[in-house]
C-alpha cells in the first residue's frame, strides 16, 4: 500500500514538473509601419519629405543603387534600418540631416529649404505620417 502511494506520488511529481518545463513563448509581430496622420502643424513625412527625395535623390538612391533607398514605398524603412541616418535624440546628429546641411555630400543636390524641413521631422520624432 506504501508504494502504490509512492509510486501515485512520483507519478504526479513527474506529470507537474514535466508540464511545469514545457512553456510557450508568445511571439507577437510588430505592427506594420502604417503611416500615422500628422498632428496640426507637424511636418508630414509623406506630403513634405518624401517629395524631396523623389524629386532629387531617387535618380541615385532608387531601388538597386545607393544606399540608403529613398524611394516611396521603401524609404522610410531604409532610414530608419540605418544605424545613424536617423537621430531623434540629438535630430542635428543625423546622418541623413548632415549629409543634406551647407557642406554636406548631398548639399549640392539639396536646399537649405530642404535640410531644414528633414531637421524639424527627425525633431518631431520622425514619424512616419
Amino acid at each position: 500500500m506504501q508504494s502504490q502511494k509512492l509510486k501515485k506520488l512520483i507519478a504526479i511529481f513527474f506529470v507537474l514538473f514535466f508540464f511545469s518545463a514545457c512553456t510557450k513563448d508568445l511571439v507577437v509581430p510588430d505592427p506594420p509601419a502604417v503611416p500615422i496622420k500628422p498632428a496640426p502643424g507637424q511636418i508630414s513625412y509623406a506630403g513634405a519629405i518624401q517629395p524631396i527625395f523623389t524629386a532629387k535623390c531617387v535618380s541615385c538612391h532608387g531601388a538597386g543603387q545607393n544606399a540608403p533607398v529613398l524611394a516611396a514605398g521603401s524609404s522610410y524603412m531604409s532610414l530608419k534600418t540605418i544605424n545613424g541616418m536617423i537621430d531623434t535624440d540629438v535630430p542635428a546628429n543625423s546622418n541623413l540631416y548632415k549629409k543634406m546641411f551647407t557642406g554636406g555630400s548631398m548639399a549640392s543636390h539639396c536646399t537649405v529649404a530642404d535640410a531644414d524641413s528633414v531637421l524639424r521631422w527627425i525633431t518631431e520624432g520622425a514619424n512616419n505620417n
